[in-house]
């Protein structure tokens, strides 16, 4: 008999909702910028590369270093996804050697850009759960490894009401 509203947005959106009380709890990425708020880690995940399964990096397999990606075309999120920063922080100043000729806000339009054959694309293993994998391929990424922690936020100053609770006890 409780509804639930789901607000998918970045994570800076999400912890913007708790902190205005809008929303009691958030599920996101785990960021050191959130002092004010209470965190509990629940996941690590991979960045793979997503790309045709008829490409030459697929036809390799295995893993692909950063550095294979030189002069092919990238499609990247925006600056307001916590998943560019995160990438923009592991690869340093390599980032800007590669080809990043497109830009999107959304993980779905980059696969759909990359099933186009537009260019390749970087995302979280979890991502690729909900996109039409077919003709595609995902690659773990090496030289570095990028990963995200995936939690619970919630406010540091207001308790959750029971539901919340039991909601965020479940998930």
């Amino acid at each position: 008999g409780v509804s639930v509203r789901v607000y998918d947005n970045s994570a800076t959106e999400i912890c913007d909702l708790i902190r205005n009380a809008t929303a009691e709890f958030g599920l996101t990425l785990v960021s050191d910028t959130y002092p004010d708020l209470e965190v509990k880690p629940l996941m690590k995940e991979p960045f793979v590369l997503l790309c045709p399964k008829t490409h030459p990096i697929a036809k390799k397999g295995g893993e692909v270093s950063w550095g294979d990606l030189s002069g092919i075309p990238l499609v990247r999120t925006s600056r307001q996804a916590g998943n560019r920063l995160l990438i923009d922080d592991a690869l340093g100043p390599r980032r800007d050697q590669l080809d990043w000729r497109w830009e999107v806000l959304h993980i779905a339009t980059a696969a759909s850009m990359v099933a186009a054959g537009v260019g390749l694309t970087v995302v979280p293993r979890l991502a690729i759960d909900g996109i039409d994998m077919s003709g595609l391929v995902a690659l773990p990424l090496v030289n570095p490894g990028v990963t995200r922690t995936i939690g619970i936020l919630s406010s540091r100053d207001r308790p959750l009401s029971p539901m919340a609770e039991a909601f965020r006890a479940t998930v």
